[in-house]
Parts: structure tokens; sequence; C-alpha cells
């Protein structure tokens, strides 16, 4: 029994040893295998997504256009009302049929904000193009799974962090601090049900909690790679 005991201690020692020697750059091409590989991601030049959304006890319907990496547009039915969000690659801007129904262009803040919620590949794969710094800043136990926790800092010197699965190397959650109606929350976004999408693993189900609570679902119910978007779709209207 004490022998059982050692060997199992030691294989933990063993264990725990490993991981802490593993560097942010091992991290990074782990990551990079595990969705595919360079290649297919550089061949995965745009997606368009239908998805549903839980939130606030209601169903909503949503559009996601993905291209290069680089432009994204959310379209969301709510209420017989479409509420657009989209970035062409240099500006942000929305439309909300119930703040007046008028394009408004976003801050260089929001802006940043979307070019990385376009960047598909995630935030460690193209780190470098996005200006991103990475930081290994230990692991931790998510429900009983060991995940690296990646502290990313962009240009601004906005932090937050990614955490990733020390054994299938995908992301399953980010947290981030953000203001709300003048509140401060910990925005918790947790990602799986990985699926092979043109040879890439994306994650089709999304759980976002604010402050601890439940805040939206959503979940992709149709994805069309490689289909033919315009740059029109992204662009600011009447530009």
């Amino acid at each position: 029994m004490m022998k059982t005991l050692l060997t199992l201690a030691f294989g933990v020692i063993l264990s725990v040893s490993a991981m802490s020697a593993v560097t942010i750059d091992e991290i990074v091409k782990n990551h990079l295998e595990a969705r595919g590989g360079e290649k297919a991601l550089k061949a995965l030049k745009t997606m368009k997504i239908q998805a549903t959304m839980q939130s606030m006890g209601g169903e909503m319907k949503a559009t996601q256009f993905y291209k290069d990496g680089k432009k994204i547009r959310i379209d969301i039915e709510f209420q017989g009302m479409t509420i657009t969000q989209a970035y062409d690659g240099a500006t942000a801007w929305g439309l909300n049929p119930m703040g007046g129904g008028t394009a408004e262009k976003a801050s260089p803040e929001q802006s940043q904000s979307m070019a990385q919620q376009a960047n598909f590949a995630g935030d460690l794969v193209n780190h470098k193009e996005l200006g991103l710094t990475l930081e290994l800043a230990g692991t931790e136990d998510l429900d009983g799974m060991t995940a690296y926790k990646v502290k990313v800092t962009d240009k601004a010197g906005e932090s937050w962090n990614t955490y990733i699965d020390a054994i299938t190397w995908l992301a399953v959650r980010t947290d981030r601090t953000t203001e709300m109606m003048g509140q401060t929350f910990e925005i918790e976004v947790y990602f799986s049900n990985y699926k092979d999408i043109a040879g890439v693993q994306c994650p089709t189900q999304i759980d976002m909690k604010a402050g601890g609570q439940d805040m939206m679902a959503m979940t992709w119910d149709k994805i069309e790679p490689n289909v033919e978007i315009p740059d029109s779709v992204f662009a600011f209207p009447g530009e």
C-alpha cells in the first residue's frame, strides 16, 4: 500500500514538474497544431455562421460573417428588428434600430476589440500580427481540468486571460474585466463542443457569464466555410 502511494505521489510530482517546464512558445506551438495547423488556418478564408443565442430568458437568431481574419459582421434578430455590429478591417460600426436606426462608427478602443473578434484563429495564433504580448501565468484547475493560464496584453496595455487545456491544447475559457452601465464586471467566456470546420477546430458552443451569473449562450447551428462574402458586407453604410 505504501509503495503504491509513493508511486502515485512521484507520478504527480513528475506531472506538475513537466507542466511547470512548459514555455509560452511551446503552448502556442501545441495550440496551433491542435487547431489544425498553420496551413489549414490560412486556407480558411471566410466563414458564415448561423447561430442561436439564449439571453435573459429569450431566444435570438444571429448570423456571423468572417473574412481573412480581419473582418467581421454580426446580425442579431431581436423582436422583429436586426441589430448589427461590424468591423471592416479598420473601423468598427454598429446599427441599432432601438437607438434611432442610424449606423454609427465606433471608438478606436471598440474597433480594437472588434479586430480581436474578427481574428477567428484566436489570440495565441496571430498574437504577433495583432501586437499582443503573451505571458504564461501558471496553471489552474477548471472543474477538474488542468489549464495553462496565458495573460494576453494588447498595445493599449489592456490585458485578459486565456486558458488552454493541458491535454487538448485548445482554448476553453477567456476572462477579462469590463465596464457596463457604470459598473465593473468580470466577464468569463467558455468555449466547448469543438468541431472540424474545413480542417480547423472551432468551438461551436460559447457561453458567457458576467459577475458569475449566466449572461448568454450561443450555439452554432450551421457553418459554411470558404463561401463568397463581398467586402461590402462589412463596409460602413454609405461608403
